[in-house]
Formats: structure tokens, C-alpha cells, sequence
């Protein structure tokens, strides 16, 4: 599956930012609001909405692909901001 997306700056993401990961990862994946943390390996490419910035990570919520509706803890240096959050609502 190929993705093709255009990332917008250098910036850091900001909350409410549309983001992409940059390389693959061994990430934290929270699927509900009461369970418990686990571990999975999310691929490059994987996009989101930034939710939350906390001590070098954001809280990203996955829209779309295998972790669609699935909460993940990134390293925030492995974010890239692509777009506004109105590019994942349909």
C-alpha cells in the first residue's frame, strides 16, 4: 500500500495537528479509555490527530489503517505535522 501525503513544515505538531510517523516504531497502544497499555509495532506512515503533548510525547488518536480508532504514545521527534484535521473527517 503506498500512501502519499505532503508534510507542511518543520515545525513541531501542535495539539489538533494532523500528523504522520516518520519511521517505523515499537510504540505504546492504549484501545480503550480504561485498559490497560500495550506494545506494537506501528509503520511509518501511520497518521493521526495529535490529542495531547506531554514530557516528549504525543498522545495520537489513528484514524484510518490497522490502528484506526486505537490511541498511541509517540517520541514527538518521530511526528511530522501534515495537514489540519479536516483532511481525516469524511
Amino acid at each position: 500500500m503506498s500512501t502519499s501525503f505532503q508534510l507542511e513544515s518543520a515545525d513541531s505538531p501542535q495539539v489538533g495537528d494532523v500528523v504522520v510517523t516518520t519511521r517505523d516504531a515499537l510504540l505504546e497502544l492504549q484501545v480503550g479509555k480504561r485498559t490497560a497499555r500495550t506494545w506494537c509495532f506501528v509503520p511509518a506512515g501511520t497518521r493521526g490527530e495529535l490529542l495531547k503533548r506531554e514530557d516528549g510525547f504525543g498522545k495520537v488518536y489513528v484514524r484510518e489503517g490497522p490502528f484506526a480508532r486505537d490511541t498511541l504514545w509517540v517520541a514527538t521527534q518521530t511526528l511530522a505535522r501534515v495537514g489540519s484535521v479536516t483532511s481525516l473527517r469524511r
